[in-house]
């Protein structure tokens, strides 16, 4: 059983994938009349009717099969770009249910790079699927739900101004951070300084981590982090008890603004000891007219 007579032999249902399940008898004779049909199918029509008799199969039946080969074909065929890496995380999605790892060597795998998106963010997705599920009928949930946490790299070309950036670190931090720890607090600055970077990182993979900043006032800056060419600079802090960090962020502000464009202060609550963030947020931000961020998680 071959995809399109006369065009290639790779079969979906056998190697280079384990399959656990493959497609009933019935399937199997609706796909081989789509074949003797192929002449008169699109490539696009050809892998979407392909992937309908899949997915009516499995449903009918409750087993998985695997569905990446005719996600990658949809993907390669597409011709609006938001289609083409979502058919392609599909892809990558059903080949990571299918042979864990070793999704990161096949196809799909290749393609997402090949559309802007790193290697990092295919590994969180792997793991991100991991902790979901290792049975799961269709793809489009778990990719939908990984984006909405990592927004995927390639969603963030058309933001172009130092307010778009700002407010993009801001969605990631607010809905990711916290998460990330899943229900437990960071040891200390630095695993919390990890993790921050880990999702930046899915922002603009050229982000920068202790970077020398200015000297104000005889005192030489060190900042966590920058992004996008040291527009932004963020700071992290740790906070266990106490209001401390109040004054700290006060006196760094002037220092990181001279540097950057604009500046984060990414405040994890440990111990949720902050009281009122609303207005501790505000009597540090409200001054700078959107040059200063203040994330409290």
């Amino acid at each position: 059983m071959s995809r399109r007579s006369g065009k290639t032999e790779w079969s979906p249902f056998q190697n280079p994938f384990r399959i656990v399940n493959e497609p009933s008898p019935q399937a199997i004779e609706k796909i081989e009349w789509l074949d003797q049909l192929a002449k008169d199918e699109s490539e696009l029509d050809y892998n979407m009717k392909l992937l309908d008799i899949l997915i009516e199969d499995q449903s009918r039946h409750g087993l998985r099969i695997h569905k990446g080969f005719p996600l990658f074909f949809l993907s390669l065929e597409a011709k609006d770009g938001s289609k083409r890496i979502e058919y392609m995380l599909d892809a990558f999605i059903e080949d990571v249910l299918t042979s864990g790892d070793g999704a990161l060597d096949a196809p799909a795998a290749v393609g997402l790079k090949q559309l802007g998106v790193d290697v990092r963010t295919l590994i969180d997705l792997i793991q991100f699927v991991r902790r979901k599920t290792q049975f799961m009928l269709y793809p489009s949930n778990l990719r939908e739900e990984f984006k909405d946490i990592h927004q995927v790299i390639t969603e963030t070309k058309g933001f172009s101004t130092v307010e778009d950036r700002v407010t993009l670190v801001k969605e990631v931090i607010e809905k990711s951070l916290r998460a990330s720890f899943d229900q437990r607090r960071p040891r200390d600055e630095d695993e919390l300084q990890n993790v921050v970077g880990g999702l930046l990182h899915q922002i603009d993979p050229r982000f920068s981590r202790e970077r020398e900043g200015p000297i104000k006032a005889g005192k030489r800056y060190e900042i966590d982090f920058t992004v996008f060419g040291d527009m932004i600079a963020i700071e992290t802090k740790l906070v266990k008890s106490g209001m401390s960090f109040v004054d700290e962020i006060i006196a760094d502000i002037p220092a990181y603004l001279d540097f950057a464009k604009a500046s984060i202060f990414i405040v994890y609550d440990a111990n949720n000891s902050i009281g009122n963030r609303k207005k501790v947020i505000d009597e540090l931000t409200k001054p700078y007219n959107g040059k200063v961020e203040v994330i409290i998680v």
